[in-house]
């Protein structure tokens, strides 16, 4: 299981062509790289409603990396398992955890973006 930490823009709830819910947002996790920080964006995916999350707040994001190509272009994914939104005292990095391993029948192929 993957885990990313940073903060949430672009939150939709949408349905696909067979009436599956699911919530679309953004993840920007800043990170340190050489030194240097640098941001991720990642295009993430929650199956189902998600009524609490907003643009602005600060999340952990526990399910699967991957990417996605589009007009030449490689745009980083996330199929999110589990979200939990960060309060002003939470706002550290997740530690890490063993967890099994999860699985989706829905994949990024479904998602109109």
């Amino acid at each position: 299981m993957d885990v990313i930490l940073g903060k949430v823009f672009r939150v939709e709830t949408k349905q696909t062509q067979n009436n599956k819910v699911f919530t679309k947002f953004s993840v920007g996790e800043r990170l340190k790289k050489d030194g240097a920080y640098v941001s991720d964006y990642y295009d993430c995916v929650y199956w189902g409603t998600h009524p609490f999350l907003s643009d602005g707040q600060q999340v952990i994001c526990y399910g699967q990396k991957g990417t996605r190509e589009h007009n030449g272009k490689t745009y980083l994914t996330f199929d999110v398992q589990h979200i939990q939104i960060l309060t002003e005292t939470e706002k550290q990095p997740p530690q890490p955890q063993s967890a099994p391993m999860f699985t989706t029948a829905q994949n990024f192929e479904d998602v109109p973006f």
